[in-house]
């Protein structure tokens, strides 16, 4: 779970029902429930998706850009519960080993500053809360 309370799921599309190839959604731990959400798992949920978000300035940070060369071609909010159709069949290691060492970092290291250290490891910044760094 993020610093802000809010869950963020990658979703890798099928092929024929007109969506991009995956989408990046925020659930809250309400909408999740008792799931146990694993790497490969299928699951169906009801969402609101816009396109990426452009540079708010000329020059600034570009997540469209960023999002076009990782695929995502959609950004949203889960609007209901989400529903487990079939857990993981497949052990994915990779994604598995990154949130065990970005949890471990952030174990290990003074409170408010794992953070940051899972972030420029894993780069997994879902942690970092922006309020508790605006200065």
């Amino acid at each position: 779970m993020g610093a802000r309370g809010v869950v963020r799921l990658e979703i890798e599309t099928g092929e024929g029902l007109g969506l991009p190839p995956k989408i990046r959604l925020n659930l809250s731990q309400e909408q999740i429930g008792s799931v146990s959400l694993n790497t490969g798992a299928f699951v169906q949920v009801r969402a609101r998706l816009m396109p990426p978000n452009g540079p708010i300035l000329p020059g600034s940070y570009d997540f469209a850009r960023r999002a076009w060369f990782q695929q995502i071609g959609a950004t949203g909010r889960a609007l209901g519960p989400l529903t487990l159709f079939n857990s993981a069949t497949m052990s994915y290691p990779i994604p598995d080993v990154r949130n065990f060492l970005t949890r471990h970092i952030i174990a290990q290291m003074p409170e408010g500053t794992g953070e940051i250290g899972a972030a420029l490891i894993t780069g997994d910044q879902a942690n970092i809360d922006p309020a508790g760094y605006a200065q």
